[in-house]
């Protein structure tokens, strides 16, 4: 239980980061000596991962848990890509930085039943723990995000979606080669 308060305490600080960047440091012990092969696979061109792991004495609640935390991870990529790309962006005009439409984006974006987010693996281990790939394709992902910063920028003077979602498409390009993150 400790470890597992722990690893919660790691994955929250990288969310918080201010460097915008998702968290990669190396797996814990745990996850390398009981997760399947495939957790420490690069997902390829055109998809973003996150893995999700549970354990429950009840054998039936650890595997929704598992899909959720996976969700999870894929939308704290979503949340850190878009404070980076409002970065960038805010930087390329020259203009006041967009913190605040950052947090707010980011809130809706975590908080949010992601579409089109799909289990890719699941996998039962020894331990009883339940491990479950998920998966989003990048079009998806700017779709999104897209359509929570119309909402949060409608009364904006002066935001330019097209240097944004132009901005965002490359971001993603070079994002969806990355580490998927694990949630457990």
């Amino acid at each position: 239980m400790k470890g597992f308060i722990a690893l919660c305490l790691v994955l929250l600080a990288a969310g918080c980061a201010s460097t915008g960047g998702t968290y990669e440091a190396p797996a814990p012990q745990w996850v390398r000596e009981r997760a399947p092969r495939w957790v420490r696979e690069r997902p390829p061109r055109g998809a973003i991962w996150g893995i999700g792991a549970a354990r429950s004495a009840l054998g039936v609640a650890a595997l929704p848990l598992a899909r959720n935390r996976g969700r999870m991870g894929i939308a704290r990529q979503l949340d850190a890509l878009v404070r980076e790309t409002l970065r960038g962006y805010a930087a390329g005009q020259g203009g006041e930085t967009l913190d605040g439409l950052a947090e707010r984006t980011g809130r809706r974006i975590i908080a949010m039943n992601i579409p089109h987010v799909l289990p890719l693996t699941v996998w039962n281990g020894p331990d009883g723990r339940w491990w479950c790939r998920m998966t989003l394709r990048t079009e998806e992902a700017r779709a999104v995000i897209m359509e929570v910063l119309d909402a949060e920028t409608a009364e904006i003077p002066g935001f330019d979606r097209a240097a944004f979602q132009s901005l965002l498409t490359r971001r993603l390009a070079r994002r969806a080669s990355r580490p998927p993150v694990i949630d457990s």
